[in-house]
């Protein structure tokens, strides 16, 4: 009995490890605000999950920073709503942080009105369904939210600069680049009017050199004639 009791509860803790790792298809827009301190922004959270009105289901905003999940931002729980039919759900909360949108569709839209520099940080969504088991949770990739810095007069003029710096290298390069081109370009022309020198002396040389060889065969030639002619005569005498 107590094997196979170990056995069960092995099992058991198999098949909730199994059913907990369902997950909730989350995501959020955008992935990256920048905001002035006393603006508003706004955070869109959609979720894929069947709901109907005898799910509990619950969203958290959970702000990060550096990592780590300091404290959650806002908690919107369907057990506040009688009722899911309706088409759009609001409620405001502390602070300055509201919410709206529509639990059966999958949408949460969370809004953080007059900003400060200590709401800047890293927001997430959390989507979790605890009934109907088995319980279920997801998460957004996260929106990070970071102090709009507008350019000032300076920094403008040094990106300005930048700018024509970078165009006046590139115009040097593609310069000096034409001129390494030209430059090649002439020399290959240089060299090959060399070679072709070259081999139109070398050409000459060998044709005069074969000329004066036929001329000297020819004369030899003819002397040898002259000397046969001249021993046939004196054998004849």
């Amino acid at each position: 009995m107590t094997s196979l009791g170990t056995f069960i509860l092995l099992c058991l803790v198999m098949e909730n490890k199994r059913i907990c790792c369902k997950e909730i298809p989350v995501k959020q827009y955008p992935s990256h605000l920048s905001v002035q301190p006393g603006h508003s922004a706004a955070i869109i959270c959609t979720f894929e999950l069947s709901v109907t009105n005898g799910n509990e289901i619950d969203v958290y905003w959970v702000k990060q920073v550096n990592q780590r999940e300091i404290y959650d931002v806002l908690h919107i729980s369907s057990k506040r709503f009688p009722t899911l039919n309706t088409n759009t759900i609001r409620n405001g909360s502390e602070r300055s942080f509201s919410f709206s949108g529509n639990l059966r569709r999958g949408l949460i839209v969370l809004e953080i009105k007059n900003i400060k520099k200590t709401d800047f940080g890293l927001y997430i969504c959390k989507v979790t369904r605890t009934i109907p088991p088995p319980p279920m949770e997801g998460r957004g990739s996260g929106t990070t939210i970071v102090e709009y810095k507008q350019l000032t007069p300076k920094s403008e003029s040094r990106n300005l600069m930048g700018e024509l710096g970078a165009e006046n290298a590139t115009y040097q390069h593609q310069h000096s680049v034409s001129e390494n081109v030209l430059i090649t370009i002439i020399a290959n022309l240089v060299i090959y009017a060399v070679i072709m020198t070259v081999l139109t002396l070398v050409c000459w040389i060998y044709r005069r050199r074969s000329r004066e060889t036929q001329r000297d065969s020819s004369i030899y030639e003819e002397m040898n004639i002259a000397k046969n002619e001249r021993t046939q005569v004196r054998t004849r005498n």
